[in-house]
């Protein structure tokens, strides 16, 4: 305890400030719940009509294993990004960071997801029926937000069985922010692992989209609603003169 009085007494030390960090990972749990009841909600509204236009999709020849591919790339990013954060001398104040902005992510998914709610871009992806009319029960909703939650959020272990999670792309938000994570917050001199993980992004997107699991404009909302968000939230974090209380 001493050990610790002195570290934290030492001038120009960073505090980690565990409870901020806690309270970013409990932002962060709403909003994946808020994103999965929304899920579960937007499965009923979705039209049973043929894919929209897309001046992408239209012009590619659909690939079936596209998407285990991309969320196998997804998975590996992540990890990375993890392993990166987890190794940082800050990582309480990185994981609060990030935590924070995929809170914010997930809250504004789920309004959007719901708001508007597209057909399905692949028509051969298997959804679970729809609840016949009236006879939707609140246990229902929950049976899936569960079954939604313990699946990740992923494909490919065959627990995302609901539709109409479309607008914005989650896998895009993901491998996005894993990549800007592992930039902003590895050492400089590590340039393959960047262009390792800016790769595994950009392919990742290019295979979703070959395996139609989004429509193009998903994708292109997901990322610059991300990575907008990342760059003015780290903009204003090393703003010093943020850091100080003024007159407004």
């Amino acid at each position: 305890m001493l050990f610790r009085s002195e570290l934290s007494s030492k001038p120009g030390r960073i505090p980690g400030e565990l409870w901020k960090t806690l309270l970013s990972g409990l932002f962060l749990g709403t909003g994946f719940l808020a994103t999965t009841t929304s899920l579960a909600f937007t499965h009923e509204r979705v039209p049973d009509i043929q894919p929209l236009p897309d001046l992408v999709l239209d012009h590619i020849d659909y690939q079936k294993w596209g998407l285990d591919v991309s969320e196998m790339l997804l998975m590996a990013n992540t990890m990375t990004a993890v392993l990166v954060i987890l190794l940082h001398s800050h990582r309480c104040i990185v994981l609060r960071r990030i935590w924070l902005l995929l809170g914010i992510l997930y809250y504004y998914r789920a309004l959007t997801m719901m708001i508007t709610v597209l057909p399905k871009a692949d028509t051969t992806y298997v959804c679970l029926p729809k609840a016949p009319p009236n006879e939707t029960t609140p246990m229902m909703y929950v049976d899936r937000v569960l079954t939604i939650i313990s699946g990740g959020g992923l494909s490919i272990n065959g627990k995302h069985v609901f539709c109409g999670d479309y607008i914005f792309s989650g896998h895009t938000m993901t491998l996005t922010l894993g990549y800007l994570a592992i930039k902003q917050y590895s050492p400089r001199r590590f340039v393959l692992l960047h262009w390792a993980s800016f790769l595994a992004a950009l392919l990742g997107v290019v295979f979703l989209l070959l395996a139609r699991g989004h429509y193009t404009i998903d994708v292109l909302l997901a990322y610059y609603v991300s990575s907008r968000l990342w760059f003015i939230y780290h903009t204003l974090a090393h703003n010093d003169s943020l850091k100080e209380r003024g007159p407004h």
